[in-house]
């Protein structure tokens, strides 16, 4: 056993030393490697954007070469002297849609294409025209090729460049944006500058065409990759894309390619994003697990960036420099690490000596009754054993004391055993006076609710029988008052037709005819007011209710600005035709003075109950101006009306009347569009039932 611990502990020391040598080293090495690399690195960007430079102040001196030469053909005293021809100034001639021009002009136009030819062959340029402000080609040159008058264009004006051309001083150069060019359909940029006279007109603007390849080629590099990025996010450039010479799209979008095509990473996105900020700068991202470097910098020119990148391996390969140092790193590492581990093997034995001695005399103590280390050994293993015999003292010290704390523990919790069942007895207890309290809180509760609801109902009868007894009394006198004054009228009406039958004509006997039904209206309008105070005496029989309706549109007038809809169908129910009419002028009435003035109609509708087949349905539907949502609620109290000539009982009567039936009676509405009342009717004798809730007892 004493042999295991030393070994652990000499293993521990040589394992430990070791791994400390070895990081020592490692990392040495692998920052001087690091450090190498980065400073290689750093020159590589440095060359980069050298190269980056370069490649921009080509592009700069292809433009500026392209604007110099521009205004140099552009000082050439022909151009002025043809646009100061009287006939150039008094317009374009054309016959059969060709330009005509004078013997003068067409000498000065000769010498114009003349020079415009020496300037076609001392720069590259696809393309050179003149056109004046109408969009009137003069001349042009295509590929050094002089175009007849009769291929002249006079509709240049829709050209990109023409309106911005003329926006520019003299001697001021218009860059347009590269487009296809319909004479040699391939991609260009275009050069344009304005003709100015002598008192400051631009009659005309002279303009070149430079091939797109050109400005491609020059970016072109041996190492790495080099390309133009457009504020649209195209490659415009690219020194690895081929670009297409035939096939070509008109549409930018089209023809060059995203620029993510270089990249789809996040780190690349980011990377682009800080592109189009700043005006120069420098970036790494990481593409197929390689780190690339990339320098950049935005050209004068359409806010072009330019762009050049290299990836690490790159910049690294054929550093003979690097691959040196990292032999001689990993041989003197190796060196070093060997004569550690042998430094460390006899290091290690001299300091496990005393250990081991003190090992052996830990592991010979008896725990029950330790005794003092006597041993001879120096510096801090001596230490070590002078703070062992002290922790021996101590721990006897404790021991003794750890006893009698054990007796006193075990006499406590025999007390609280004790004490905690008493108190989970009175837990128990009081949990159950818990649930017995919350049980008799949900009852009181329970009895309130149902207490106050009780009261609210009894209190709302009570109010309701308030005022139906109020209607009782109204009605009473109203038929009273009125019932003996109408008999009068209609026994007169009566008389006056048995006496004078031969003397009236047809209109006279209209006329009493229709007082004769008024009175009758009127009589019955009492009787709707007595049967909303009382229970209707009921005399059923089987009865047609097209019929029914037919004889209610014979008693109400309607105005011409309504239409009443009667359907074709019938259903027979089991009803009192009478009551039954009632109901339905009060309805129709009532609809009618809903739609009011303006025109409208009224659908009146008769089926089978879906749902019961012994039940018939009809519905009542205007188009009038509907009932608000309060209203509806309240439609069928006693007294309840939105109308000042109203008395609030007809609604209310006909739900007296339909319920009696044993039907019901329902209303929905929307405000602006109309209502609908739907009845349901049984249509036979054993769906009768009278309504256990009567307005009132005889």
């Amino acid at each position: 056993m004493q042999t295991i611990l030393i070994v652990k502990i000499r293993t521990k020391i040589l394992l430990i030393s070791s791994i400390l040598v070895v990081l020592s080293v490692g990392l040495t090495s692998y920052f001087t490697f690091q450090y190498t690399e980065e400073t290689i690195a750093h020159s590589a960007i440095h060359k980069m954007t050298t190269m980056l430079q370069e490649k921009k102040n080509q592009v700069d001196t292809l433009h500026a070469r392209a604007t110099e030469d521009l205004v140099y053909t552009l000082k050439n005293p022909l151009f002025e002297e043809y646009f100061d021809l009287p006939e150039t100034k008094s317009g374009d001639v054309y016959k059969d849609g060709v330009l005509q021009l004078t013997q003068r002009q067409r000498e000065l136009k000769g010498k114009l294409e003349h020079a415009i030819y020496n300037f076609q062959e001392k720069f590259q340029v696809d393309e050179t025209c003149l056109i004046d402000t109408s969009g009137q080609e003069h001349a042009r040159l295509v590929l050094t090729k002089t175009a007849p008058d009769e291929d002249l264009s006079s509709e240049e004006s829709s050209a990109p460049f023409f309106s911005k051309s003329f926006q520019m001083e003299k001697h001021q150069v218009h860059v347009q944006y590269p487009y296809v060019s319909p004479d040699t359909n391939r991609w260009v940029f275009a050069y344009a500058s304005p003709v100015v006279l002598g008192n400051g007109q631009k009659p005309a603007i002279f303009h070149f065409e430079m091939p797109m390849s050109i400005f491609q080629d020059l970016i072109k590099v041996s190492d790495g990759r080099m390309y133009v990025i457009d504020p649209k996010g195209l490659l415009v450039a690219d020194s690895e894309y081929q670009f297409k010479t035939d096939s070509l799209s008109l549409v930018p979008e089209n023809y060059f390619p995203p620029v993510f095509t270089v990249s789809d990473s996040d780190e690349f996105k980011n990377l682009v994003s800080e592109m189009r900020i700043k005006e120069n700068g420098v970036g790494t991202y990481r593409d197929a697990g390689e780190l690339r470097y990339v320098v950049y910098e935005k050209l004068p020119t359409f806010d072009w960036i330019l762009v050049y990148e290299m990836p690490h391996s790159l910049i690294l390969s054929g550093n003979e420099t690097l691959d040196h140092l990292r032999t001689t790193i990993v041989v003197v590492g190796m060196v070093m690490i060997i004569a550690a581990f042998i430094a460390i093997f006899f290091i290690s034995a001299k300091l496990s000596s005393p250990i081991r001695a003190l090992i052996r005399a830990c592991l010979e103590q008896n725990i029950h009754d330790p005794k003092p280390i006597e041993i001879s050994v120096s510096d801090e293993i001596k230490d070590i054993t002078n703070a062992i015999n002290s922790m021996v003292a101590k721990i006897s010290d404790n021991n003794k004391s750890l006893e009698m704390k054990n007796q006193e523990i075990l006499l406590r919790n025999t007390a609280l055993e004790s004490e905690k069942a008493k108190t989970e007895a009175l837990n128990a207890k009081l949990q159950d006076n818990m649930v017995k309290l919350e049980e008799a809180q949900y009852e009181l509760e329970q009895q309130r609710d149902h207490l106050r609801d009780e009261v609210r109902q009894k209190t709302e009868e009570l109010l309701k029988a308030e005022r139906l007894s109020a209607i009782g009394q109204l009605a009473a006198r109203i038929a009273h008052d009125l019932r003996n004054p109408l008999t009068v009228v209609q026994n007169t009406s009566r008389l006056l037709q048995t006496k004078f039958a031969k003397r009236l004509d047809d209109k006279d006997q209209e006329n009493l005819a229709r007082l004769d039904r008024a009175v009758y209206r009127m009589a019955h309008q009492l009787e709707d007011v007595l049967d909303c105070v009382r229970i209707p005496q009921l005399k059923k029989k089987d009865c047609s209710l097209s019929a029914i309706l037919k004889d209610v549109m014979g008693r109400i007038d309607v105005p011409p600005n309504v239409t009443i809809n009667i359907p074709c169908n019938d259903s027979v129910v089991f009803c009192d035709p009478e009551k039954m009419e009632i109901v339905f002028v009060n309805l129709l009435i009532n609809a009618i003075q809903a739609i009011e003035d303006r025109a409208g109609t009224i659908d009146v509708e008769i089926h089978d109950d879906p749902v019961n087949n012994n039940f018939a349905i009809i519905k009542v539907i205007d188009s009038g101006f509907g009932i608000p949502q309060d209203g509806l609620q309240k439609i069928f109290e006693p007294l309840f009306t939105t109308k000042q000539s109203g008395t609030g009982l007809g609604l209310s009567s006909c739900k007296n009347i339909i319920e009696h039936h044993g039907g019901t009676i329902i209303v929905s509405s929307v405000v602006g569009k109309g209502t609908t009342f739907t009845l349901r009717i049984p249509k036979f004798s054993e769906y009768h039932r009278v309504p256990k809730d009567l307005l009132f007892t005889s």
